[in-house]
């Protein structure tokens, strides 16, 4: 149990650590790509010591997927709490659980249970209330300026799609039945993170610490730090499904983190969310709790 509490914690850490990340003294595409070089760094360095032989490219290509989901997600983040702060942010990524839950009984032809099926439905009703503007976070990161709800509605369909594309990946990683394979996916999880952070470097968002050698060095600190909690928090989840059953852990993992995540903004950022944001954030948490729950 304390590892779950281990991830839950990094889980919530590394978020809040992305929401820093965004304040003027950082360069945020710094902080990402220093974030997924620290990551594929010390995924190489467990694959080394554990490697017992080649793996099979099936989970090199998932964790290359689920990769390119990280950094793209990482990207959707930076607009997601300008809309609606990272509650609305960390929300709209738990409930891409929706996505693989929809695959596996399409593609798997897995049968949905009722409290998936309720989750499903918690997450349709959740997510026009998230696809809405906080206009206090909205003016405190863009000077007041809305956006279209078009755009909104896009950006949040769009960090859905690509979220659950990734943790589709991850089941379908599970289906290959590879356990031996777990540290070369994740190595080449955050090595397609990081070149793909080099090859988007131009059209992502960045901060007005980019043009000071000391905002640099803060960012790559910065970038060391989230790297390492988000590499530390995946390590913790993994051995924790051995001693936790998957009906407990899973849903803590779901809810929990975002509900740590949450009241991790609101102490340090002191972020309110607007009354229909907290109704979409109530029935996200149960959503995610559900959809997560291996009954």
């Amino acid at each position: 149990m304390l590892l779950l509490v281990a991830h839950l914690v990094g889980n919530a850490a590394f978020t809040l650590l992305v929401r820093y990340a965004r304040g003027p003294r950082f360069d945020y595409a710094m902080v990402g790509a220093t974030n997924y070089a620290t990551g594929a760094l010390l995924g190489l360095a467990v694959f080394a010591a554990s490697a017992t032989g080649p793996p099979a490219w099936g989970s090199l290509i998932a964790g290359a997927v689920n990769g390119a989901q990280y950094q793209l997600t990482f990207l959707f983040m930076h607009a997601l709490i300008g809309i609606g702060g990272i509650a609305v942010a960390t929300s709209v990524l738990r409930l891409a659980a929706a996505v693989p839950v929809v695959a596996s009984m399409l593609v798997w032809h897995e049968p949905v249970s009722s409290f998936q099926a309720g989750g499903l439905l918690l997450a349709a009703i959740a997510l026009p209330l998230l696809a809405g503007v906080n206009p206090a976070e909205r003016a405190r990161h863009h000077g007041g300026a809305h956006p279209g709800p078009l755009r909104v509605a896009v950006t949040v369909g769009a960090t859905l799609l690509v979220t659950g594309a990734g943790l589709l990946a991850a089941k379908v990683f599970a289906e290959l039945n590879s356990p031996g394979d777990r540290p070369a996916y994740v190595a080449a999880a955050y090595a397609t993170a990081t070149v793909l952070s080099a090859l988007t470097w131009r059209r992502q968002p960045r901060g007005e610490g980019r043009h000071t050698s000391a905002g640099r060095a803060k960012s790559i600190g910065l970038g060391v730090v989230t790297g390492a909690v988000n590499f530390g928090q995946l390590s913790a989840f993994l051995p924790a499904l051995a001693t936790v059953p998957g009906v407990i852990a899973f849903p803590v993992a779901a809810a929990g983190g975002l509900i740590c995540t949450v009241a991790g903004g609101w102490v340090l950022f002191r972020e309110r969310p607007t009354i229909r944001h907290a109704a979409g954030l109530g029935l996200a948490v149960g959503a995610a709790t559900l959809m997560n729950w291996r009954a």
